[in-house]
């Protein structure tokens, strides 16, 4: 049908989706950019990378403190982080760095090179680091370009824009030389060290506060805008043209904006009252992934999260406690590798559904939910060693076995206090998951205790293992290593320094038996509302390394039960003393 500026309707027929190209010559925005209109013709859709794999499995699972709630994030060589922690493609924990602060600062990308990576962050008004500029207003935020280990940032861009505290208003370029981010009144293209290399105006009531804005391609970004009331895609081009393309019909919600972008640039998911479609932003064909259910009995519909990748090919939707991954086949899509997780792994996740992200090359697809799930190609899945299926130890008298953390984290009535200490995290954070907890016991009365045996993959600490005649120096640098990576009060314990108190605040003992390397230790928390006693024992045998964790209240008795836990198991009595916590001190 033709119109009084020549317009060509080109619709298309997938689902019952399509995009209006308009063929008008171009015309100048309110905005002062210039702006040109889609060209009138119809693209064939990209080919989908070579390269997909279509058997995909679980490559590794790790646990997370629910602190780290945020989404995860790829960087080079397919490292993920979530938060402060990061894990190499194997699955390697890497550690903590200090650029992830909840309500302050969060990572939104990882670039670089593999040997010097670079962590983007956005920061809020709030930070008081000693690193903010001094021109900075009291409103402002930051983007901050840091190597995950350093103590000062390399650049800091003063963003002229609302802190989102999950930083889904900055987006990596496919390349990872440049961001793009939506400040009060712009569309800001900046280079890494904040360098603004382009800058279009934007009606800032008719954006979304808290759009994302994708890349289209290495060199344009696209965004939705609102014109008289309905959503328009803008794409600002490399030499400061703006297009402009009117949404399809169905998508004109009130609310209708990007839901996530491709990492390799190209596509975008969004999420409308009934469905997620799938938009490629450089040929115009949209596509509906899967249906939502609707709310029923006046209940809040499930929160929903999607990720797109390998080129608009793959799409991952996290629905409640639930992901799907899917992969397009033509002009359907079909499900590769689903699964469902616990109530309780959603309820300390932002916005209370699980985070989903892909890697750049699409082949990996990473899931944060109380653990941290990479999935990935089964070619790349590393067989796991088989943990022993028990821990051989009779319970001593008054304690009882708390059953499997995963079974009991939804169970209200067994939520009692033994099943949170200031001093443990549920599991070892940032390693092995719960597959691997062998045993869990307490005992309220007559004083409370609480005890974890974990079995570990000698691997996953692969280069700092003692071997079975390692010296006692040698161990206490392997202690010194570990517990920081097992319980994080650790950070800065050094077990060479001496000290003159009767009862210091950590200590450590090492041997070896029967080719065992061994260490144990003892920590003192008096400070803050929770205190306690906290004992370890670390034993290597061949490719498993065993944790055994006991908490008790500060003086709590050990006496009768803690060699039972500590011992037992391993066939060995070791001989030494082993002193209980003093009720008092050190502070």
């Amino acid at each position: 049908m033709r119109t009084r500026c020549g317009t060509i309707a080109v619709m298309s027929s997938t689902l019952g989706f399509g995009l209006m190209l308009l063929a008008c010559k171009a015309q100048r925005d309110v905005a002062p950019p210039a702006t040109s209109l889609a060209p009138n013709v119809t693209r064939p859709e990209r080919e989908a990378p070579a390269n997909l794999a279509t058997d995909m499995v679980v490559l590794f699972e790790r646990v997370l403190p629910s602190a780290d709630s945020g989404a995860p994030v790829f960087g080079p060589d397919q490292r993920v982080g979530v938060g402060a922690r990061r894990w190499s493609r194997d699955g390697t924990y890497l550690g903590l760095h200090q650029w992830s602060v909840n309500g302050q600062m969060h990572v939104v990308a990882e670039t670089g090179p593999v040997s010097e990576p670079l962590l983007l962050v956005r920061a809020g008004a709030n930070d008081q680091a000693t690193w903010t500029p001094k021109s900075a207003l009291a409103d402002s935020s930051f983007v901050v370009a840091v190597a995950p280990n350093a103590q000062r940032p390399t650049h800091v861009a003063v963003a002229h824009a609302e802190y989102h505290g999950d930083g889904s208003t900055l987006t990596l370029s496919p390349d990872g030389t440049r961001y793009v981010v939506a400040e009060r009144t712009a569309i800001v293209v900046r280079s890494l060290d904040g360098t603004v290399l382009q800058s279009v105006p934007h009606r800032a009531a008719d954006l979304m506060r808290d759009e994302r804005i994708c890349w289209r391609d290495a060199s344009s970004v696209s965004w939705i805008e609102r014109v008289q009331d309905k959503p328009e895609l803008r794409t600002l081009l490399s030499d400061g043209t703006v297009t402009r393309l009117p949404m399809p019909a169905l998508l004109h919600g009130d609310d209708i904006q990007f839901n996530s972008c491709d990492p390799s640039g190209g596509a975008v998911t969004l999420e409308t009252e009934h469905a997620i479609v799938a938009l490629d932003l450089i040929t115009g064909h949209a596509s509906q992934v899967t249906e939502l259910a609707p709310a029923t009995n006046d209940d809040a519909p499930a929160p929903v999260h999607s990720a797109v990748g390998g080129r608009g090919q793959r799409v991952a939707v996290g629905v409640g406690g639930a992901v799907t991954l899917y992969q397009r086949n033509a002009n359907t899509w079909t499900s590769l590798w689903q699964r469902t997780w616990p109530e309780r792994a959603t309820k300390d996740t932002l916005f209370g559904a699980l985070q989903v992200a892909f890697s750049a090359d699409g082949n990996r697809l990473a899931i944060v939910g109380g653990t941290l799930v990479v999935v990935g190609p089964a070619a790349e899945a590393v067989a796991p060693s088989a943990p022993p299926s028990t821990f051989d130890v009779e319970l001593p008298k008054t304690f009882v076995d708390a059953g499997s953390r995963v079974d009991r984290a939804d169970d209200d009535q067994n939520a009692s206090s033994h099943a949170s200490w200031y001093g443990q995290l549920p599991t070892v954070s940032g390693l092995a998951a719960y597959p691997h907890e062998l045993l869990h016991a307490f005992r309220d009365e007559p004083s409370g205790a609480d005890v974890v045996a974990l079995a570990l993959e000698v691997r996953e600490f692969a280069g700092h293992v003692p071997p079975p005649n390692a010296s006692d120096a040698a161990l206490a640098t392997f202690a010194r290593y570990l517990m920081p990576r097992l319980f994080e009060h650790w950070n800065g314990y050094d077990p060479s320094e001496k000290t003159t108190e009767r009862e210091p605040a950590y200590s450590l003992k090492v041997g070896r038996t029967d080719g065992k390397p061994w260490f144990e230790t003892r920590e003192l928390q008096r400070d803050g509302c929770e205190p306690y006693d906290g004992y370890t024992k670390v034993v290597v045998d061949g490719h498993e390394l065993f944790v055994v964790r006991a908490l008790t209240y500060p003086g709590g008795p050990i006496q009768g039960w803690l060699d039972k836990f500590f011992d037992v198991p391993f066939g060995v009595k070791v001989q030494i003393a082993r002193r209980q916590g003093p009720t008092m001190g050190p502070c």
